[in-house]
Protein backbone atom coordinates (compact mmCIF):
# COMPACT_ATOMS: atom_id res chain seq x y z
CA UNK A 1 0.00 0.00 0.00
CA UNK A 2 1.30 3.41 -1.21
CA UNK A 3 0.96 6.04 1.90
CA UNK A 4 0.82 9.92 1.54
CA UNK A 5 0.84 12.78 4.40
CA UNK A 6 -2.63 14.60 4.82
CA UNK A 7 -2.44 18.25 4.12
CA UNK A 8 -0.36 20.26 6.61
CA UNK A 9 -0.91 17.18 9.54
CA UNK A 10 1.48 14.46 10.49
CA UNK A 11 -1.39 11.78 9.61
CA UNK A 12 0.05 9.43 6.86
CA UNK A 13 -2.89 8.09 4.74
CA UNK A 14 -3.21 5.07 2.47
CA UNK A 15 -4.17 6.22 -1.49
CA UNK A 16 -7.10 3.78 -1.12
CA UNK A 17 -9.01 4.31 1.35
CA UNK A 18 -12.60 2.86 3.34
CA UNK A 19 -15.34 4.75 2.73
CA UNK A 20 -18.08 3.43 5.47
CA UNK A 21 -21.33 4.67 3.99
CA UNK A 22 -22.72 1.55 3.36
CA UNK A 23 -22.38 0.37 6.80
CA UNK A 24 -25.83 2.76 7.87
CA UNK A 25 -28.01 0.48 5.17
CA UNK A 26 -29.71 3.40 3.87
CA UNK A 27 -31.76 3.77 0.95
CA UNK A 28 -28.51 4.33 -1.35
CA UNK A 29 -27.12 0.91 -1.27
CA UNK A 30 -29.62 -1.54 0.24
CA UNK A 31 -29.38 -3.32 3.00
CA UNK A 32 -25.89 -4.47 4.64
CA UNK A 33 -25.04 -6.71 7.46
CA UNK A 34 -23.41 -5.74 10.30
CA UNK A 35 -21.11 -8.76 9.95
CA UNK A 36 -19.44 -8.14 6.79
CA UNK A 37 -19.16 -4.58 7.59
CA UNK A 38 -17.00 -6.00 10.58
CA UNK A 39 -14.98 -8.83 8.48
CA UNK A 40 -14.58 -5.78 5.53
CA UNK A 41 -13.13 -3.56 8.27
CA UNK A 42 -10.59 -6.56 9.64
CA UNK A 43 -9.75 -7.42 5.71
CA UNK A 44 -9.16 -4.01 4.99
CA UNK A 45 -6.56 -3.07 7.90
CA UNK A 46 -4.63 -6.71 6.79
CA UNK A 47 -3.84 -5.07 3.85
CA UNK A 48 -2.73 -2.14 4.63
CA UNK A 49 -6.06 0.23 3.95
CA UNK A 50 -6.13 1.95 7.54
CA UNK A 51 -8.20 4.99 6.72
CA UNK A 52 -12.00 4.85 7.46
CA UNK A 53 -14.16 7.65 7.08
CA UNK A 54 -17.78 7.77 8.50
CA UNK A 55 -20.46 10.60 9.63
CA UNK A 56 -22.81 10.61 11.97
CA UNK A 57 -25.36 11.04 9.24
CA UNK A 58 -24.51 7.65 7.88
CA UNK A 59 -27.57 5.64 8.89
CA UNK A 60 -28.19 8.08 11.89
CA UNK A 61 -25.00 6.94 13.58
CA UNK A 62 -25.43 3.29 13.07
CA UNK A 63 -22.17 3.15 10.34
CA UNK A 64 -20.20 5.12 13.35
CA UNK A 65 -21.49 2.14 15.71
CA UNK A 66 -20.52 -0.90 13.22
CA UNK A 67 -17.13 0.95 12.57
CA UNK A 68 -16.45 0.76 16.57
CA UNK A 69 -16.79 -2.69 16.84
CA UNK A 70 -15.13 -3.75 14.20
CA UNK A 71 -11.87 -2.25 15.70
CA UNK A 72 -12.06 -3.04 18.78
CA UNK A 73 -9.12 -4.72 20.18
CA UNK A 74 -7.15 -3.50 16.66
CA UNK A 75 -7.71 0.73 17.38
CA UNK A 76 -4.19 1.65 17.30
CA UNK A 77 -4.04 0.15 13.55
CA UNK A 78 -6.46 2.89 12.56
CA UNK A 79 -7.27 6.04 11.23
CA UNK A 80 -10.55 7.56 11.83
CA UNK A 81 -12.13 10.33 10.36
CA UNK A 82 -15.73 11.02 10.38
CA UNK A 83 -17.98 14.24 10.03
CA UNK A 84 -21.02 16.17 11.34
CA UNK A 85 -23.06 18.66 10.18
CA UNK A 86 -24.62 20.73 12.49
CA UNK A 87 -26.05 24.27 11.51
CA UNK A 88 -25.91 25.17 14.89
CA UNK A 89 -22.21 25.68 15.78
CA UNK A 90 -23.08 25.60 19.51
CA UNK A 91 -24.00 21.48 18.90
CA UNK A 92 -21.00 20.67 17.25
CA UNK A 93 -19.41 19.60 20.45
CA UNK A 94 -22.56 17.45 21.49
CA UNK A 95 -22.67 16.01 18.18
CA UNK A 96 -18.59 14.98 18.63
CA UNK A 97 -18.96 13.76 21.74
CA UNK A 98 -22.15 11.19 20.65
CA UNK A 99 -19.90 10.26 17.90
CA UNK A 100 -16.86 9.07 20.32
CA UNK A 101 -18.84 7.02 22.32
CA UNK A 102 -20.92 5.63 19.03
CA UNK A 103 -17.03 4.80 17.95
CA UNK A 104 -16.28 4.17 21.14
CA UNK A 105 -12.66 5.58 21.09
CA UNK A 106 -11.02 8.73 22.99
CA UNK A 107 -9.93 10.95 20.10
CA UNK A 108 -11.10 11.38 16.73
CA UNK A 109 -8.30 11.38 14.26
CA UNK A 110 -9.97 13.91 11.58
CA UNK A 111 -13.23 15.46 12.39
CA UNK A 112 -14.96 16.78 9.34
CA UNK A 113 -18.01 19.65 9.16
CA UNK A 114 -19.52 17.41 6.64
CA UNK A 115 -21.62 20.68 4.60
CA UNK A 116 -20.60 24.36 5.06
CA UNK A 117 -24.16 25.92 7.18
CA UNK A 118 -24.93 29.31 6.18
CA UNK A 119 -27.34 29.49 8.78
CA UNK A 120 -24.83 30.95 10.37
CA UNK A 121 -21.50 32.03 9.91
CA UNK A 122 -18.43 29.81 8.86
CA UNK A 123 -16.18 31.14 11.21
CA UNK A 124 -18.15 30.17 14.19
CA UNK A 125 -17.81 26.39 13.03
CA UNK A 126 -14.15 26.65 13.03
CA UNK A 127 -14.18 27.73 16.16
CA UNK A 128 -15.79 24.56 17.93
CA UNK A 129 -12.81 23.09 15.59
CA UNK A 130 -10.31 24.72 17.49
CA UNK A 131 -11.34 24.40 20.68
CA UNK A 132 -12.39 20.30 20.65
CA UNK A 133 -8.46 20.42 19.32
CA UNK A 134 -7.61 22.63 22.37
CA UNK A 135 -9.45 19.72 24.43
CA UNK A 136 -7.92 16.68 22.81
CA UNK A 137 -11.47 15.07 21.44
CA UNK A 138 -9.88 15.67 18.15
CA UNK A 139 -6.39 15.71 16.42
CA UNK A 140 -6.99 17.62 13.15
CA UNK A 141 -10.09 18.57 11.13
CA UNK A 142 -10.93 18.81 7.95
CA UNK A 143 -14.00 19.95 5.93
CA UNK A 144 -16.23 18.36 3.21
CA UNK A 145 -17.87 19.98 0.30
CA UNK A 146 -16.76 23.76 0.91
CA UNK A 147 -16.45 25.24 -2.11
CA UNK A 148 -14.54 28.41 -3.26
CA UNK A 149 -15.46 31.18 -0.80
CA UNK A 150 -15.90 28.72 2.27
CA UNK A 151 -12.11 26.92 1.18
CA UNK A 152 -10.98 30.69 1.58
CA UNK A 153 -12.49 32.04 4.56
CA UNK A 154 -11.76 28.44 6.36
CA UNK A 155 -7.69 28.69 5.11
CA UNK A 156 -7.46 32.07 6.35
CA UNK A 157 -8.67 31.34 9.94
CA UNK A 158 -7.08 32.34 13.00
CA UNK A 159 -4.00 30.38 11.66
CA UNK A 160 -5.09 27.07 12.06
CA UNK A 161 -6.81 25.80 8.75
CA UNK A 162 -8.05 22.29 8.15
CA UNK A 163 -6.00 19.86 6.70
CA UNK A 164 -8.39 18.80 4.22
CA UNK A 165 -11.40 19.24 1.94
CA UNK A 166 -13.93 16.42 1.40
CA UNK A 167 -15.00 16.42 -2.21
CA UNK A 168 -16.79 14.38 -5.02
CA UNK A 169 -14.34 13.91 -7.50
CA UNK A 170 -13.78 11.31 -10.37
CA UNK A 171 -13.64 11.03 -14.15
CA UNK A 172 -17.09 11.52 -14.70
CA UNK A 173 -17.60 14.90 -11.95
CA UNK A 174 -14.60 17.12 -12.93
CA UNK A 175 -16.12 20.53 -11.34
CA UNK A 176 -13.58 20.92 -8.61
CA UNK A 177 -10.93 21.09 -11.61
CA UNK A 178 -12.30 24.89 -12.46
CA UNK A 179 -11.54 27.24 -9.09
CA UNK A 180 -11.08 24.64 -6.11
CA UNK A 181 -8.56 22.42 -6.51
CA UNK A 182 -6.07 25.00 -7.59
CA UNK A 183 -7.15 26.96 -3.64
CA UNK A 184 -6.39 23.18 -2.09
CA UNK A 185 -3.02 22.78 -4.01
CA UNK A 186 -1.59 26.05 -3.34
CA UNK A 187 -2.42 26.10 0.53
CA UNK A 188 -1.60 22.66 1.22
CA UNK A 189 -4.86 21.46 1.81
CA UNK A 190 -5.13 17.62 0.52
CA UNK A 191 -8.80 16.31 -1.20
CA UNK A 192 -10.22 13.28 -0.32
CA UNK A 193 -12.03 12.23 -3.01
CA UNK A 194 -15.55 10.62 -2.55
CA UNK A 195 -17.38 8.92 -5.60
CA UNK A 196 -14.45 7.99 -7.20
CA UNK A 197 -16.25 5.63 -9.40
CA UNK A 198 -19.38 7.38 -9.26
CA UNK A 199 -20.90 5.08 -7.45
CA UNK A 200 -20.77 2.52 -9.92
CA UNK A 201 -20.77 4.10 -13.11
CA UNK A 202 -16.78 3.74 -13.41
CA UNK A 203 -16.97 -0.09 -13.03
CA UNK A 204 -18.46 -0.60 -16.46
CA UNK A 205 -21.24 -2.48 -14.82
CA UNK A 206 -24.20 -0.79 -15.88
CA UNK A 207 -24.48 -0.01 -20.01
CA UNK A 208 -27.66 2.05 -19.94
CA UNK A 209 -29.04 5.29 -17.74
CA UNK A 210 -32.38 2.83 -16.82
CA UNK A 211 -29.94 -0.10 -15.78
CA UNK A 212 -28.56 2.05 -12.81
CA UNK A 213 -30.20 1.46 -9.66
CA UNK A 214 -32.78 4.27 -8.85
CA UNK A 215 -31.16 4.93 -5.80
CA UNK A 216 -28.04 5.83 -7.55
CA UNK A 217 -29.76 8.20 -9.89
CA UNK A 218 -30.07 11.03 -7.50
CA UNK A 219 -27.25 13.07 -8.83
CA UNK A 220 -28.10 15.83 -11.51
CA UNK A 221 -26.15 14.15 -13.69
CA UNK A 222 -29.15 12.30 -14.95
CA UNK A 223 -30.60 14.79 -16.76
CA UNK A 224 -32.38 13.22 -20.07
CA UNK A 225 -29.77 14.73 -21.63
CA UNK A 226 -27.06 14.67 -19.37
CA UNK A 227 -27.52 10.12 -18.54
CA UNK A 228 -27.13 9.97 -22.56
CA UNK A 229 -24.03 12.16 -22.06
CA UNK A 230 -22.61 10.25 -19.24
CA UNK A 231 -22.83 6.93 -21.81
CA UNK A 232 -21.45 8.05 -24.77
CA UNK A 233 -18.45 9.21 -22.42
CA UNK A 234 -18.72 5.91 -21.11
CA UNK A 235 -18.21 3.91 -24.26
CA UNK A 236 -15.42 5.77 -25.23
CA UNK A 237 -13.55 4.95 -21.54
CA UNK A 238 -14.14 1.66 -22.35
CA UNK A 239 -12.62 1.76 -25.54
CA UNK A 240 -9.34 3.11 -23.75
CA UNK A 241 -9.46 0.50 -21.46
CA UNK A 242 -9.72 -2.49 -23.83
CA UNK A 243 -6.91 -1.18 -25.70
CA UNK A 244 -5.07 -0.70 -22.49
CA UNK A 245 -5.94 -4.28 -21.56
CA UNK A 246 -6.84 -2.66 -18.18
CA UNK A 247 -10.04 -2.47 -16.19
CA UNK A 248 -12.16 0.60 -16.33
CA UNK A 249 -12.44 1.33 -12.37
CA UNK A 250 -8.46 0.12 -11.68
CA UNK A 251 -7.68 3.36 -14.35
CA UNK A 252 -10.29 5.73 -12.86
CA UNK A 253 -8.61 5.23 -9.18
CA UNK A 254 -4.99 5.58 -11.03
CA UNK A 255 -6.35 8.70 -12.62
CA UNK A 256 -7.85 10.55 -9.89
CA UNK A 257 -4.35 9.60 -8.19
CA UNK A 258 -2.18 11.51 -10.87
CA UNK A 259 -4.45 14.49 -9.99
CA UNK A 260 -2.97 17.73 -8.23
CA UNK A 261 -3.81 17.40 -4.31
CA UNK A 262 -5.61 14.33 -4.29
CA UNK A 263 -4.11 12.50 -1.15
CA UNK A 264 -6.22 9.14 -1.19
CA UNK A 265 -9.58 7.86 -3.18
CA UNK A 266 -12.14 6.81 -0.84
CA UNK A 267 -13.55 3.79 -1.64
CA UNK A 268 -16.70 1.23 -0.12
CA UNK A 269 -16.77 -2.66 0.71
CA UNK A 270 -19.22 -4.95 1.86
CA UNK A 271 -17.04 -7.56 2.07
CA UNK A 272 -14.01 -9.00 2.08
CA UNK A 273 -13.22 -9.84 -1.69
CA UNK A 274 -14.63 -6.35 -2.30
CA UNK A 275 -11.64 -4.22 0.03
CA UNK A 276 -8.95 -6.96 -1.66
CA UNK A 277 -9.96 -5.57 -5.00
CA UNK A 278 -9.76 -2.04 -3.92
CA UNK A 279 -6.30 -2.57 -2.64
CA UNK A 280 -5.01 -4.43 -5.61
CA UNK A 281 -5.58 -1.24 -7.91
CA UNK A 282 -2.38 -0.69 -7.03
CA UNK A 283 -0.17 -3.87 -8.22
CA UNK A 284 -0.66 -2.05 -11.66
CA UNK A 285 1.21 1.14 -12.95
CA UNK A 286 -0.64 2.45 -16.46
CA UNK A 287 0.88 4.24 -19.23
CA UNK A 288 0.71 8.13 -18.27
CA UNK A 289 -0.42 8.42 -22.10
CA UNK A 290 -3.43 6.28 -21.11
CA UNK A 291 -4.52 8.64 -18.40
CA UNK A 292 -4.17 11.79 -20.70
CA UNK A 293 -6.71 9.84 -23.26
CA UNK A 294 -8.90 9.82 -19.91
CA UNK A 295 -8.50 13.35 -19.70
CA UNK A 296 -9.40 14.26 -23.00
CA UNK A 297 -12.42 11.60 -23.16
CA UNK A 298 -14.00 13.23 -20.30
CA UNK A 299 -13.10 17.19 -20.99
CA UNK A 300 -16.82 17.54 -22.99
CA UNK A 301 -18.29 15.58 -20.18
CA UNK A 302 -16.97 18.32 -17.65
CA UNK A 303 -17.66 21.79 -19.59
CA UNK A 304 -21.13 20.19 -19.57
CA UNK A 305 -21.93 19.97 -16.41
CA UNK A 306 -19.82 23.08 -15.50
CA UNK A 307 -18.43 24.81 -12.16
CA UNK A 308 -21.17 23.96 -9.89
CA UNK A 309 -19.37 20.80 -8.14
CA UNK A 310 -22.54 19.91 -5.94
CA UNK A 311 -23.91 16.31 -7.57
CA UNK A 312 -27.05 17.01 -6.37
CA UNK A 313 -28.69 20.71 -6.24
CA UNK A 314 -28.57 23.04 -9.30
CA UNK A 315 -29.14 25.67 -6.63
CA UNK A 316 -26.22 24.40 -4.35
CA UNK A 317 -25.09 24.35 -1.08
CA UNK A 318 -20.89 25.09 -2.34
CA UNK A 319 -20.47 29.13 -1.77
Amino acid sequence: MEYRKLGNSDLEIPVISFGCWQFGGIETWGTQSDADSIKAVHAALDCGINFFDTAMAYGGGHSEEVLGKALEGRRDEAIIATKQGAADPSLIEENCDASLKRLNIDVIDLYQIHWARHENPTEGHLEVMHQLQDKGKIRYYGVSNFGVEDSNISISYQQRPPVSNQLPYSLLWRAIEYDIQSILDENKMGILCYSPLMQGLLTGRFKTPASVPEGRRRTRIFTEDGGKRVFETLAELEKICQEAEMPMHVLALHWLLSQKAVTSVITGARNPQQIQDNASVLETKPDPQVLDRLTAATESLKEFIGRNPDPWRTESWYR
